[in-house]
């Protein structure tokens, strides 16, 4: 599994912590999951994650700490624009 595409699940309250057991993942589109409140840390697992896509996450109010990605750089620095372009 490369994409996961969630995108209009506006029930979904969470991902399970398995999901960093998907270790082919790309790209995780969760657009419009209004009701999703936050990410599990297993999400700094993926490795080869280059694309999450959380527009319109209204109700995100927490992400994985940035130390649980320190081994994945280009996760690491994904999750810190994300941190500095959210409003809490």
């Amino acid at each position: 599994l490369e994409t996961l595409d969630l995108a209009w699940c506006e029930s979904l309250l969470e991902l399970p912590p398995s999901i960093g057991d998907c270790a082919e993942l790309l790209s995780v589109d969760l657009t419009h999951c209004s009701a999703l409140g936050a990410l599990p840390a297993s999400i700094g697992q993926l490795a080869k994650l280059r694309r999450l896509n959380l527009d319109f996450c209204d109700t995100l109010t927490a992400l994985p700490p940035v130390e649980t990605a320190a081994a994945n750089a280009e996760f690491t620095a994904l999750l810190k624009r994300l941190v500095d372009g959210m409003v809490v």
